[in-house]
């Protein structure tokens, strides 16, 4: 017979073991409830807690007038806007959904949409057109150019788009991130390779550190001469919204698609003069004007576009733009082959297929999977509220895309291997198509 002197002691080991065993229920059914959501709508109210840094904040009603006096800016500088496009919000009833362009009524295929006059860009001298300097140089000259009109205010002849630039978040890309989140990255990426920006293989870091290999020190972000500094935010915001030679107000707010791609710019965007934006099809009210950074015959005039995103794929983007693409994904891997693999969905899952080189061997897949398949509750989840909600979202987004690519793949090979044991020749990925040189669509560097 237990003694009554133990018993409360009894029960508050009980009381404190049942208290335990919940938290951990509703930790394992929150993580769960975060892993499940679909990948690109990941659902941030499982963790409201997370604590950003103050100046992660965004002040949305002063983002709004900025994008207005922007717009009205650019129409005063001979730009156009089409009757039926406006540049706003995704949801105008959320103020903090994402910025785009969009239509509200219908349009025809090459009907003019949106102008933008060269005036109204910042633009460097055309010595770096020339193709005959590293990107990295061309970058830091931008940096450096957006720097000087940051500073001036509203001195700079560009003012309206420098008041838009500094309601933009300084911590987008994960170069810029907090110490957590780039070394949570960094493991997420682990030993899976990545292309720098003159296409040579380079480790998972490389996701967050290559403004300081590239651009630290008397190499971009200090003048020696002028006894000057630059912060890496320039050199941030001049890759993240930028176009090699020059920013673009009012086109830099068009959204990615690999999808549907449903404008194109005539002349190319790297007319000094300015370009005009027209629709490729004909577009319905609610419809929003999208292009590819990946792929955009429009930037052909571009010397160095035909070889600086030859391998370009979704790290990269994470890298250079900070968000997971939607479908289809791409995945260059240089020390598999090198081998370049599209991934995107069916309505039976996903479809991958070869855009060059030889397949991975299966044992390569099986350990990205079983390095990854842990990861989740066991690095991601307990940092939920350390971690900013940017860098919580992008990285929980990754890790799904990468687990969900390399699962897939093994389910295929697993059904190849069953087929072939049955004398089937049928294959579940589509069959290398590629001779692994150059394709028909040529690479843009920016967006």
């Amino acid at each position: 017979m237990m003694s009554l002197r133990f018993l409360p002691l009894f029960i508050l080991y009980f009381i404190s073991f049942l208290s335990n065993a919940i938290v951990a229920k509703e930790d394992k059914n929150n993580a769960e409830a975060i892993r499940s959501t679909k990948r690109n709508t990941l659902n941030l109210n499982v963790h409201d807690n997370r604590r950003p840094r103050d100046d992660h904040v965004i002040d949305n009603a002063k983002q709004d007038e900025a994008v207005r006096n922007m717009v009205k800016w650019s129409i005063e500088q001979g730009g156009y806007i089409h009757p039926y496009v406006e540049i706003r919000r995704w949801d105008p009833s959320d103020p903090s959904s994402y910025f785009g362009a969009f239509v509200n009524g219908p349009v025809k295929k090459d009907e003019l949409l949106i102008k933008i006059p060269g005036s109204i860009e910042i633009q460097i001298d055309d010595f770096f057109r020339m193709g005959k300097l590293p990107y990295s140089d061309v970058v830091c000259e931008l940096a450096w150019t957006l720097k000087r009109e940051y500073e001036l205010g509203e001195d700079s002849k560009f003012a309206p788009y420098i008041e838009y630039i500094k309601t933009q978040s300084k911590y987008q890309i994960p170069a810029m991130w907090t110490d957590v989140g780039k070394s949570l990255i960094t493991k997420v990426q682990g030993d899976l390779s990545m292309m720098d920006f003159d296409l040579e293989d380079t480790p998972g870091e490389h996701m967050h550190n290559w403004i300081y290999e590239y651009f630290g020190g008397e190499l971009c972000l200090l003048d020696a001469d002028n006894e000057e500094e630059m912060e890496e935010w320039y050199v941030a915001m001049a890759t993240q919204r930028g176009y090699d030679y020059c920013l673009i107000p009012i086109y830099d707010m068009l959204n990615h698609s690999n999808e549907r791609v449903n404008s194109i710019t005539r002349p190319s965007i790297y007319n000094r003069d300015g370009f005009g934006v027209y629709a490729l099809e004909d577009l319905n009210a609610g419809d929003e004007i999208l292009y590819s950074y990946y792929d955009c015959p429009d930037c052909k005039g571009c010397p160095t576009c035909g070889t600086s995103l030859e391998y370009w794929g979704t790290p990269e983007m994470i890298r250079d733009f900070g968000f997971v693409e939607p479908y289809p994904h791409r995945f260059y891997y240089d020390d598999m082959g090198p081998v370049y693999l599209r991934v995107d969905e069916h309505p039976d899952g996903l479809e991958i297929s070869n855009e060059g080189g030889e397949w991975p061997e299966i044992e390569w897949i099986e350990s990205q999977i079983a390095r990854l398949k842990p990861m989740f509750e066991r690095d991601i989840y307990p940092l939920r509220n350390v971690l900013p909600s940017h860098e919580l979202e992008t990285i929980v987004n990754y890790h799904g895309s990468l687990l969900d690519f390399f699962t897939a793949y093994q389910e295929v090979d697993a059904a190849d291997s069953k087929d072939e044991n049955h004398g089937e020749s049928d294959t579940g990925r589509d069959e290398d198509l590629s001779d692994g040189g150059e394709g028909d669509a040529p690479h843009c560097r920016s967006r």
